[in-house]
Order: structure tokens, then sequence, then C-alpha cells
């Protein structure tokens, strides 16, 4: 199994004790609360929180560890582009030094649970190209479904269209699957996804190497699972048929 090692000693921040949601859309607004007593951090570090959209960006000094003062709202008009708003949080030293962070944070919807933590972040973005959807996943990275912008309403229609949501959803699952299938002790995305493969493979282990054999089938039990629990094809049948 992979294991990976920390030699800055920057500290990962935990995404439960950081919520953000959308306000308003027409503006886009957005309120976000950090809690960070419980990250055992040095109260006089200061804090930054960054609202991005690809290579655009809006920053927020947040004052201090010991003294956090966060907006009640942020204003996001800015980073009105065209894919979807996630935020970073940086806790820095007085001398410069990147003490602690959390990147690629979700901006839940206003009528959404903030604290409903999706496998697989849905975004769009008008830099595919002329690929419909790409899965961007790494040992060390949370699974990104990205989604090509310029297709009219494709974010609604990957829920409504069970031809364009199974297309594009089995493979994306198999692929994070299959990079799954060599870290299944990670400790990042992996456990959510362990814990996901479990309800269509009960005998999921993470601690057993699978032989290359057995890991297709693995994967290949899941996904059935996961299709057959989503209906793909019946739900196409039927509309169809209505």
């Amino acid at each position: 199994m992979a294991r990976r090692f920390n030699y800055t000693q920057r500290k990962k921040l935990s995404g439960q004790n950081i919520t953000t949601r959308m306000v308003s859309t027409d503006p886009p607004v957005a309120s976000v609360a950090l809690h960070l007593s419980e990250e055992q951090l040095d109260p006089g570090a200061r804090v930054f929180l960054e609202a991005y959209v690809g290579n655009i960006s809006k920053r927020i000094d947040c004052n201090t560890v010991g003294d956090l003062k966060v907006p009640q709202t942020i204003d996001l008009r800015e980073l009105q582009v065209g894919g979807s708003i996630h935020f970073r949080v940086k806790v820095v030293s007085s001398g410069g030094l990147l003490l602690a962070s959390a990147d690629r944070i979700r901006l839940a919807g206003a009528s959404e649970d903030s604290d409903r933590k999706p496998l697989m972040t849905v975004e769009t973005t008008p830099e595919l190209g002329e690929e419909i959807w790409r899965v961007e996943v790494s040992q060390s990275e949370h699974p990104r479904l990205l989604l090509n912008s310029r297709v009219h309403s494709i974010e609604d229609r990957l829920l409504r269209d069970p031809v364009l949501g199974g297309a594009i959803l089995i493979p994306a699952v198999e692929r994070v699957l299959h990079l799954l299938a060599d870290d299944l002790e990670g400790d990042v995305w992996q456990p959510d996804w362990v814990i996901f493969a479990k309800m269509f493979r009960p005998d999921t282990d993470p601690q057993k190497i699978m032989r290359p054999e057995e890991r297709e089938e693995w994967v290949q039990d899941v996904i059935s699972g996961f299709s057959k629990e989503h209906g793909f094809a019946g739900r196409a049948h039927e509309l169809v048929d209505g």
C-alpha cells in the first residue's frame, strides 16, 4: 500500500471545521464558518480565506487563529466566470511560513445540507475544449467530476437524463475505484469510498492486497451494484416508452 510523508510538517485542516453555504445566487453571495480552536495552531498565526474559480481568486484576511474575524457574507460577483466556486483556507506564520491549509472546499447550495460530503464533487468549467467530461483524482486529492460548461444545462441534465448520467457517472466511478484499489488504506478520500464500495461488496477489506483478477472483479461488482441502484437503463427505457 502507498504511504505518504509530510516532510514540511504542514498541517492539513479538517474539512469538518470549515463550512460554506451559498446565501444568494443573484448576486452570488456566500457565508463561511471557520472553527480552528481544535486544530492546535499558533493563536497569532494569520488566517486567509480564498474563494476561487480556476486561476481567478478573491482573498479575504480573517485576522488570526486566536481572534478570527470572518466576514458575515462574501460577495462573489467577480468570480462569475462559468465554473464552480470553491474555497481554500491558509494559516500563515508571522514569518510567512504556511503552517496549515485546506483546499477545494465545495460551496454548498442555499437549500443543501452543508454537512453532506459528496463522494465526488461536480464542477462545471469552460476549459475542457471538446471533451464533455473529465475525472481528476489522485491519492491525495478528492475526486472531481469536471463537466463542460459549454454544454447547456449539463449539470442538471446529468441528474435528469439517465442516458447521459449513466454514460458519464459509470466510467467516472469506475476510474476512481481502480485508483482506490491501489490504496484502500488511504486516509484522504479513500475511507468514504471504502464505505461506498462495501454497500455492494461487503467483503471489501482495506488490509487485503487484491490480485489483478480479483481487483477487476471487485470493481465490476461495485459498478454493477451502483448502476442497479440508480437504474440507468431501466429509467432510460421508461422515458422512451413514455
